[in-house]
Order: C-alpha cells, then sequence, then structure tokens
C-alpha cells in the first residue's frame, strides 16, 4: 500500500466521513464554477462577425457557389 491508503486507512470513521463529505462539496463547487451559464433569452442569438459576411454576400448574390 501507498502512504495515502495507509493513512486513510488509519482514519476513524468519522473522520473518513467527514473527508468524503468535504471531497463532494469540492467536487460540486469545481463542476459548477467549470459550467457555461445559459443565455436569459435563448430565442435571441447573435451573429458573428463571419456569419454576417456570408449572410450578406447570400443577400447579394443568391444561391452562388462562392462567398
Amino acid at each position: 500500500m501507498t502512504s495515502l491508503d495507509e493513512r486513510l486507512a488509519g482514519l476513524s470513521p468519522e473522520k473518513r466521513a467527514l473527508l468524503t463529505q468535504l471531497l463532494q462539496k469540492k467536487r460540486a463547487a469545481t463542476a459548477q464554477a467549470d459550467a457555461i451559464p445559459r443565455r436569459p433569452d435563448p430565442s435571441q442569438h447573435p451573429m458573428s462577425y463571419a456569419q454576417q459576411r456570408l449572410w450578406f454576400l447570400d443577400q447579394f448574390e443568391p444561391d452562388s457557389p462562392f462567398y
């Protein structure tokens, strides 16, 4: 066994339960911090500059295979 395994095996059940709780809280906080927040109104998404350019070129010359 490694030294960490030995240290964990030496913990009392109460300390092991406390350690488990702390690790679960930390994992939940990390997962929440890494999440990308949702937009308030999902029906409106602005176009990027590249999308705007392609839209303009399509309006300027419809059904053209060239950008």
